[in-house]
């Protein structure tokens, strides 16, 4: 008898996620990684956050009951996904203070988790690194199980962080996300974000390079002018 309740494989997930394009993008890009090139572009988006409308949105949604997370939660979630590595900076990331993680469990696993981090940026690579304005909070490292995707939750808890944001005193939120990414790009312009530039970092045979901090430098300059 077939098993109704069997996951897609990791190649249906990415095809899904990614599109056709996107996924042969990537494709490309572990091949690269095989002779110690590693190249990705990232949009840099920010939101103005207005807390009430991303409240209300999120309660629209009436998603199963969310929770701030522990680091035992994480261990209900897909080993795959939550393995040592993952739980080892979760652990660093909770010790911190300055990341809340928040999530949905049903049926006894973790079926969603995300972070909002108060204080650091984080990137794919060390190219990019420091500290977010004073004003600013980042969205970071959202997760949907495979069977769970296709019933808004993504979009939901993106709402869910703007407003965690806001009680957390910040007016505007930042997410980078992987140009070919166009679901979770898509699902961030649903809760006002935009675009405010894009940059690329490399890594070719150990040595890295980004555009970043000069594509930042500028936009800080226009929006102030």
């Amino acid at each position: 008898m077939q098993n109704n309740n069997q996951q897609p494989s990791k190649l249906q997930s990415d095809l899904k996620q990614f599109g056709f394009w996107g996924f042969l993008k990537r494709i490309a890009k572990f091949f690269l990684r095989k002779i110690g090139i590693n190249v990705n572009s990232y949009y840099y988006i920010v939101n103005h956050i207005d807390a009430e409308a991303r409240r209300k949105q999120f309660e629209a949604a009436n998603l199963p009951p969310v929770k701030e997370l522990a680091y035992d939660d994480f261990l209900k979630g897909d080993t795959s996904v939550f393995n040592e590595k993952k739980l080892t900076l979760i652990q660093q990331r909770l010790a911190d203070g300055t990341y809340k993680a928040f999530g949905i469990i049903e049926n006894g696993l973790l079926i969603y988790s995300c972070w909002i981090s108060l204080k650091k940026l984080e990137s794919s690579n060390a190219c990019v690194e420091g500290d977010l304005d004073e004003n600013e909070g980042l969205l970071v490292d959202a997760y949907c199980s495979p069977t769970a995707r296709g019933r808004g939750l993504h979009g939901a808890m993106n709402a869910y962080r703007l407003w965690q944001l806001s009680q957390n005193g910040k007016s505007q939120a930042v997410v980078i996300v992987l140009k070919e990414n166009k679901p979770a790009y898509k699902s961030q312009m649903k809760v006002g974000f935009r675009v405010a530039f894009t940059y690329y970092e490399a890594s070719v045979w150990g040595n890295t390079f980004t555009n970043y901090y000069k594509r930042k430098k500028t936009y800080k300059e226009n929006a102030g002018k």
